[in-house]
Protein backbone atom coordinates (compact mmCIF):
# COMPACT_ATOMS: atom_id res chain seq x y z
CA UNK A 1 0.00 0.00 0.00
CA UNK A 2 2.68 2.18 0.83
CA UNK A 3 4.55 1.44 -2.37
CA UNK A 4 1.34 2.52 -4.48
CA UNK A 5 0.85 5.60 -2.76
CA UNK A 6 4.76 6.60 -3.28
CA UNK A 7 3.78 5.55 -6.71
CA UNK A 8 1.06 7.96 -7.58
CA UNK A 9 3.80 10.89 -7.46
CA UNK A 10 4.60 12.13 -10.83
CA UNK A 11 8.05 12.40 -9.74
CA UNK A 12 8.88 9.18 -8.17
CA UNK A 13 10.65 7.11 -10.09
CA UNK A 14 11.57 3.16 -9.42
CA UNK A 15 11.20 2.51 -5.73
CA UNK A 16 13.58 0.04 -4.17
CA UNK A 17 11.97 -2.90 -2.06
CA UNK A 18 13.77 -1.66 1.04
CA UNK A 19 12.05 1.93 0.96
CA UNK A 20 8.29 1.06 2.03
CA UNK A 21 9.51 -0.62 4.76
CA UNK A 22 11.76 1.96 5.98
CA UNK A 23 8.48 4.47 5.43
CA UNK A 24 6.43 1.82 6.86
CA UNK A 25 8.71 1.32 10.18
CA UNK A 26 9.17 5.45 10.37
CA UNK A 27 5.52 6.05 10.32
CA UNK A 28 5.47 3.66 13.06
CA UNK A 29 8.10 5.30 15.25
CA UNK A 30 5.83 8.69 14.57
CA UNK A 31 2.27 7.88 15.40
CA UNK A 32 3.62 5.99 18.85
CA UNK A 33 5.39 9.14 20.00
CA UNK A 34 1.95 11.37 18.99
CA UNK A 35 0.10 8.80 20.63
CA UNK A 36 2.55 8.46 23.59
CA UNK A 37 2.85 12.08 24.12
CA UNK A 38 -1.32 12.56 23.48
CA UNK A 39 -1.56 10.14 26.30
CA UNK A 40 0.79 12.30 28.76
CA UNK A 41 -1.69 14.99 27.91
CA UNK A 42 -4.23 13.14 28.75
CA UNK A 43 -2.80 11.67 31.84
CA UNK A 44 -2.00 15.15 33.08
CA UNK A 45 -5.52 16.65 32.70
CA UNK A 46 -7.13 13.50 34.71
CA UNK A 47 -8.88 12.35 31.76
CA UNK A 48 -9.47 8.66 30.66
CA UNK A 49 -10.48 9.18 26.87
CA UNK A 50 -7.45 10.59 24.34
CA UNK A 51 -9.43 13.23 22.38
CA UNK A 52 -8.39 15.66 19.47
CA UNK A 53 -8.04 18.36 21.71
CA UNK A 54 -5.49 15.91 23.84
CA UNK A 55 -3.23 15.58 19.94
CA UNK A 56 -3.51 18.90 19.39
CA UNK A 57 -1.74 20.07 22.58
CA UNK A 58 0.78 17.52 21.87
CA UNK A 59 1.21 18.68 18.52
CA UNK A 60 1.58 22.18 20.07
CA UNK A 61 3.92 21.34 22.68
CA UNK A 62 6.29 19.08 20.72
CA UNK A 63 8.90 21.07 17.94
CA UNK A 64 9.02 17.88 16.52
CA UNK A 65 5.73 18.07 15.38
CA UNK A 66 5.43 21.34 14.11
CA UNK A 67 4.37 20.28 10.58
CA UNK A 68 1.30 18.77 12.00
CA UNK A 69 0.22 22.19 13.19
CA UNK A 70 -1.88 22.92 10.16
CA UNK A 71 -3.28 19.38 9.90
Amino acid sequence: RIKRIMQQDEEVGKISKAAPVLVSKCLELLIGDLVNKASQVTRSKNASTVNVNHLREAVAKESTFDFLQDV
